[in-house]
């Protein structure tokens, strides 16, 4: 019983170690972060389509007005409060023709070949992997042009999308630590039980023996006196 109790204990203590409201906190906060990026993103796509299906922005295309375009596009991004707009000819090869950036400290983004296509295909890019750094929209343009336009975040955004990721990969991994050792904690109170009983029995058993075999060889004396054997004697123990 005072092992079972212990147990319980120690198993109500490391139980306590993990929170799950601060796992559910984290993963909410994580998920609200993802999804105001996502919007971003469909936001930057809806610019790119609207300024790719501009009949001014066709036009200076088929004319080869590069750098009217450039300027048309560049004031078009502006006013909708994008950071950045990029015309790419998708070749082969695949090329930039031109990069605006739209205020300061604001970087272009650098896509691979695959990640543009795939870009096109989805209809958005978010560069950066585990720590977003930037949200585009993609939306093509004639047949052989991608508009790319989209938005900086703020390297505080990044980083707390990081500090989040490492904190719920803790908790997480606390939770499984705290499982472990649940079951580790009771596996080892039942066994010690186990022990203990055999320990308890294997000590009554000799016990019990050594307690009853003067009672035992005194009952067969008796028995032999009684039946007539008078001269029998008891050896003391």
């Amino acid at each position: 019983g005072l092992t079972l109790l212990v147990t319980l204990f120690l198993a109500r203590s490391v139980a306590t170690l993990r929170n799950p409201e601060t796992e559910r906190a984290l993963a909410t906060s994580l998920e609200v972060i993802r999804d105001g990026i996502e919007r971003l993103g469909s936001d930057a796509r809806q610019h790119a389509e609207v300024m790719a299906l501009d009949p001014e922005t066709e036009r200076l295309l088929r004319r080869g007005e590069n750098a009217n375009l450039e300027r048309y596009v560049r004031e078009e991004a502006r006013s909708r409060g994008l950071d950045y707009v990029c015309l790419y000819r998708l070749g082969p090869p695949i090329e930039r023709v031109f990069g605006a950036r739209l205020g300061p400290r604001i970087t272009l983004p650098q896509p691979e070949r695959e990640s543009l296509l795939g870009a096109l295909e989805e209809g958005g890019l978010i560069s950066g992997g585990d720590a977003p750094r930037q949200v585009s929209g993609a939306a093509p343009l004639g047949k052989n042009h991608l508009v790319l336009a989209g938005y900086q975040l703020d390297p505080e955004i990044s980083s707390e999308i990081l500090s989040l990721q490492k904190n719920l990969t803790m908790y997480r991994r606390l939770g499984v630590y705290t499982w472990l050792s649940q079951r580790s904690l009771w596996i080892f109170a039942v066994i010690w039980t186990l022990v203990l009983g055999l320990m308890s029995f294997g000590l009554a058993y000799f016990v019990s023996r050594d307690t009853a075999r003067p009672i035992l060889e005194l009952r067969a004396a008796m028995e032999r006196v009684s039946s007539g054997e008078l001269a029998h004697r008891v050896a003391p123990s």
